[in-house]
């Protein structure tokens, strides 16, 4: 927990094999200690879920959120 607090987050590929690179952009941004950087309502971050879970469903490249 501390180390999130020190913005030094661990990235999710270390500890899952197989995660998109979408999806952990997804949860960096979520995770942002900038707020500014992070997703600025549920409905932003839900609309870029179901974006890229739709763009992964059809197999299209990835697009990893800024």
């Amino acid at each position: 927990m501390s180390s999130i607090l020190l913005g030094r987050i661990p990235s999710l590929a270390d500890r899952v094999s197989d995660i998109p690179p979408d999806v952990e952009g997804i949860v960096r941004k979520a995770m942002s200690l900038d707020r500014e950087d992070r997703y600025q309502t549920v409905a932003q971050i839900g609309e870029t879920l179901r974006e890229t879970y739709e763009r992964l469903s059809r197999g299209s490249p990835s697009h990893v959120p800024r």
